[in-house]
């Protein structure tokens, strides 16, 4: 999963853009799944549930 910042956003009120991509088995991104445009709390928060994911 990819957190790339909305250039165009405003700065009191980010926004950030999620691409989930499919991978190869050695971790290379092929495909793009989808791309969400967020504020900056839910990517917080995504970022967050992705970590203790891999726990």
């Amino acid at each position: 999963m990819f957190f790339i910042r909305d250039q165009k956003s405003e700065m009191a009120f980010p926004r950030v853009y999620t691409q989930l991509w499919c991978c190869l088995e050695d971790g290379t991104p092929n495909k793009l799944k989808n791309t969400r445009r967020i504020d900056l709390e839910s990517a917080i928060e995504t970022w967050h549930e992705r970590l203790t994911q891999d726990l």
